[in-house]
């Protein structure tokens, strides 16, 4: 059980970090992609980093299923941004 937690910490880990990641890019990269949430995915920073408490380990793991792919694909069309 030690190493799904360990596990997950470190899902949570990367997760905050990718949102801190989003929350320091200009706005006019951003709105060049509005199809993806980048609100959501800045404002699961702020729920991992200061409402821990609040943390859904389900949503967690439904990200990590099926968000990822298409979240790639984002960052992939903002390096091409000019």
């Amino acid at each position: 059980m030690a190493g799904v937690q360990i596990a997950f910490d470190s899902i949570l880990h990367n997760r905050f970090v990718i949102g801190e990641a989003v929350k320091s890019l200009p706005p006019k990269l951003l709105d060049s992609d509005p199809e993806t949430p980048w609100n959501e995915i800045a404002a699961m920073r702020d729920v991992i980093g200061h409402h821990y408490h609040r943390v859904v380990p389900a949503i967690i793991h439904r990200t990590v299923q099926g968000d990822l792919g298409p979240l790639e694909a984002a960052v992939n069309r903002l390096r091409t941004f000019k």
